[in-house]
Protein backbone atom coordinates (compact mmCIF):
# COMPACT_ATOMS: atom_id res chain seq x y z
CA UNK A 1 0.00 0.00 0.00
CA UNK A 2 1.32 3.45 -0.89
CA UNK A 3 0.98 5.81 2.07
CA UNK A 4 2.98 8.65 0.51
CA UNK A 5 -0.08 10.91 0.31
CA UNK A 6 -0.22 10.83 4.14
CA UNK A 7 3.41 10.40 5.11
CA UNK A 8 4.41 13.31 2.88
CA UNK A 9 2.42 15.71 5.06
CA UNK A 10 5.21 16.31 7.54
CA UNK A 11 8.52 14.85 8.69
CA UNK A 12 7.32 14.49 12.27
CA UNK A 13 4.88 12.11 13.91
CA UNK A 14 3.37 11.87 17.37
CA UNK A 15 4.41 8.54 18.89
CA UNK A 16 2.57 7.04 21.87
CA UNK A 17 3.49 4.25 24.27
CA UNK A 18 2.42 3.11 27.73
CA UNK A 19 4.58 2.21 30.68
CA UNK A 20 4.43 -1.05 32.65
CA UNK A 21 1.32 0.09 34.57
CA UNK A 22 -0.41 1.48 31.44
CA UNK A 23 0.30 5.17 31.97
CA UNK A 24 0.27 6.77 28.50
CA UNK A 25 3.16 8.81 27.13
CA UNK A 26 3.57 10.71 23.85
CA UNK A 27 6.58 12.19 22.14
CA UNK A 28 7.27 13.87 18.81
CA UNK A 29 9.81 12.18 16.55
CA UNK A 30 11.14 12.69 13.04
CA UNK A 31 10.34 9.59 11.01
CA UNK A 32 10.97 7.79 7.74
CA UNK A 33 8.87 5.09 6.07
CA UNK A 34 10.14 2.15 4.01
CA UNK A 35 8.77 0.39 0.91
CA UNK A 36 6.82 -2.03 3.15
CA UNK A 37 4.91 0.67 5.11
CA UNK A 38 7.05 0.26 8.24
CA UNK A 39 7.89 3.48 10.08
CA UNK A 40 11.29 4.28 11.62
CA UNK A 41 12.65 6.92 13.92
CA UNK A 42 15.96 7.58 15.65
CA UNK A 43 16.05 8.25 19.37
CA UNK A 44 18.35 8.07 22.35
CA UNK A 45 18.56 5.01 24.54
CA UNK A 46 16.98 5.29 28.00
CA UNK A 47 14.27 7.74 26.91
CA UNK A 48 10.80 7.26 28.34
CA UNK A 49 9.48 5.75 25.11
CA UNK A 50 12.54 3.45 24.87
CA UNK A 51 11.82 2.11 28.38
CA UNK A 52 8.14 1.74 27.55
CA UNK A 53 8.86 -0.26 24.39
CA UNK A 54 11.08 -2.64 26.36
CA UNK A 55 8.16 -3.35 28.72
CA UNK A 56 5.28 -3.19 26.24
CA UNK A 57 5.68 -3.38 22.45
CA UNK A 58 2.23 -1.94 21.68
CA UNK A 59 2.36 1.59 20.26
CA UNK A 60 0.36 4.14 18.32
CA UNK A 61 1.43 7.03 16.11
CA UNK A 62 -0.23 9.81 14.20
CA UNK A 63 0.65 11.97 11.22
CA UNK A 64 -1.41 15.05 10.44
CA UNK A 65 -1.41 17.76 7.83
CA UNK A 66 -0.49 20.76 9.96
CA UNK A 67 -1.49 23.11 7.12
CA UNK A 68 -5.17 22.10 7.10
CA UNK A 69 -7.65 24.82 7.83
CA UNK A 70 -11.37 24.24 7.08
CA UNK A 71 -12.14 27.97 6.85
CA UNK A 72 -9.52 28.32 4.12
CA UNK A 73 -10.92 25.35 2.17
CA UNK A 74 -8.02 23.01 2.89
CA UNK A 75 -9.10 19.38 3.26
CA UNK A 76 -8.66 17.44 6.47
CA UNK A 77 -6.11 14.69 5.93
CA UNK A 78 -4.36 12.55 8.52
CA UNK A 79 -3.55 9.01 9.56
CA UNK A 80 -3.66 7.27 12.92
CA UNK A 81 -1.77 4.01 13.28
CA UNK A 82 -1.64 1.25 15.87
CA UNK A 83 0.89 -1.53 15.87
CA UNK A 84 4.06 -2.51 17.59
CA UNK A 85 7.46 -0.96 18.05
CA UNK A 86 10.86 -2.52 18.49
CA UNK A 87 14.46 -1.44 18.76
CA UNK A 88 16.49 -2.73 15.84
CA UNK A 89 19.64 -4.81 16.22
CA UNK A 90 22.83 -3.06 15.07
CA UNK A 91 23.32 -4.91 11.75
CA UNK A 92 19.74 -4.46 10.59
CA UNK A 93 19.67 -0.88 11.85
CA UNK A 94 22.88 0.07 10.04
CA UNK A 95 21.57 -1.22 6.70
CA UNK A 96 18.23 0.56 7.07
CA UNK A 97 19.90 3.70 8.32
CA UNK A 98 22.07 3.90 5.21
CA UNK A 99 18.95 3.59 3.05
CA UNK A 100 16.56 5.86 4.96
CA UNK A 101 18.63 8.30 7.03
CA UNK A 102 21.58 8.88 4.71
CA UNK A 103 22.01 12.49 5.81
CA UNK A 104 23.57 11.49 9.19
CA UNK A 105 26.51 9.19 9.89
CA UNK A 106 25.29 6.07 11.68
CA UNK A 107 28.46 5.62 13.74
CA UNK A 108 28.06 9.16 15.09
CA UNK A 109 24.56 8.30 16.25
CA UNK A 110 25.72 5.13 17.98
CA UNK A 111 28.44 7.09 19.80
CA UNK A 112 25.78 9.47 21.08
CA UNK A 113 23.68 6.49 22.23
CA UNK A 114 20.97 6.75 19.58
CA UNK A 115 19.15 3.76 18.15
CA UNK A 116 16.70 3.10 15.34
CA UNK A 117 13.17 2.13 16.29
CA UNK A 118 10.90 0.25 13.90
CA UNK A 119 7.13 0.73 14.07
CA UNK A 120 5.13 -2.00 12.36
CA UNK A 121 1.50 -1.07 11.63
CA UNK A 122 -1.34 -3.47 12.39
CA UNK A 123 -4.17 -0.98 11.79
CA UNK A 124 -4.17 2.28 9.88
CA UNK A 125 -7.05 4.72 10.12
CA UNK A 126 -7.12 7.45 7.49
CA UNK A 127 -9.17 10.62 7.33
CA UNK A 128 -9.04 12.12 3.84
CA UNK A 129 -11.79 14.58 2.86
CA UNK A 130 -10.82 14.46 -0.81
CA UNK A 131 -10.67 10.68 -1.27
CA UNK A 132 -13.10 9.32 1.31
CA UNK A 133 -15.41 12.31 1.88
CA UNK A 134 -16.68 12.40 5.43
CA UNK A 135 -15.82 8.88 6.51
CA UNK A 136 -12.83 7.11 7.95
CA UNK A 137 -10.92 4.55 5.91
CA UNK A 138 -9.59 1.70 8.06
CA UNK A 139 -6.86 -0.60 6.79
CA UNK A 140 -6.13 -3.78 8.74
CA UNK A 141 -2.60 -5.14 8.33
CA UNK A 142 -2.65 -8.15 10.67
CA UNK A 143 -0.14 -10.24 8.73
CA UNK A 144 2.65 -7.86 9.77
CA UNK A 145 2.31 -8.86 13.44
CA UNK A 146 4.19 -12.15 13.12
CA UNK A 147 7.73 -10.98 13.95
CA UNK A 148 9.87 -10.89 17.06
CA UNK A 149 9.86 -7.71 19.11
CA UNK A 150 13.47 -7.45 20.34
Amino acid sequence: MNLERYTGLTQMMVFATTDSVWNPFTCNVYYKIDWNSNFYFVSRKETEHWCNIINNWKAAWSIINTQQHPEKGLDKIWMQVTGKAKILEWAEAKKLYEELFADWTYEDLLKSDHHIFQCIPSRIKIWDDELYWDELKVIEVYEKLNIDIL
